[in-house]
């Protein structure tokens, strides 16, 4: 199963760290993926997405570490051809990387006690970012059903969205190119694996 939403946020440009912890759990929870990852991914070349204690220390010392290892300059090649001061921007963000991988179990992010999952804005202006939520994984309560890797069927009761189904016995769904039809109910995907 496969779920994806977006979210904006407001930066006041370079440096500029925020929690967004909150609103990707949210995501996760409407998901109701029960088990496996959630990939945060930030749009554009000049913004980094990671973990972090967030705390005040860390949130300045990131952000400063970074303009230390790679701080503004003109002689960069991105410079020579756009001067737009932001060089350091695109390096910075791409060390880090736009995006991370995060487990779900219970459906729930599986991060440490002191982990938040960050934003940090590495352009030398504000921007208007879009982050992409996608969460991928098994949606326990939807259905259930075993599949028979020899013959392409698929055994069992299914649950949730086609509840109102109630089979007399175990049904057998034929399996095509990844598709169930359910009789007009929703569809489920699922993949084989041979």
């Amino acid at each position: 199963m496969v779920f994806q939403e977006r979210f904006r946020i407001a930066t006041s440009g370079h440096r500029h760290m925020q929690d967004i912890t909150g609103q990707v759990a949210a995501i996760v929870a409407r998901s109701t993926v029960q088990a496996g990852t959630a990939h945060v991914f930030n749009v554009g070349s000049t913004g980094a997405i990671g973990t972090i204690e967030f705390e005040p220390g860390l949130e300045r010392d990131l952000p400063e570490i970074l303009d230390q290892l790679i701080p503004p300059s003109p002689t960069y090649g991105h410079e020579q051809a756009w001067h737009d001061g932001n060089g350091h921007s695109h390096l910075q963000a791409s060390w880090l990387g736009p995006s991370i991988n995060i487990p779900i179990s219970d459906k729930r992010l599986v991060l440490g006690t002191w982990q938040q999952v960050f934003h940090l804005e590495c352009d030398v202006k504000p921007r208007d970012r879009e982050i992409v939520v996608t969460v991928m994984g098994d949606w326990h309560d939807r259905a259930a059903a075993n599949i028979d890797r020899h013959s392409g069927q698929i055994h069992g009761a299914l649950h949730g969205a086609a509840a109102g189904l109630e089979p007399a016995g175990p049904p057998v769904i034929p399996f095509a190119n990844g598709k169930i039809d359910v009789s007009g109910h929703r569809a489920f995907f699922v993949h084989r694996c041979d």
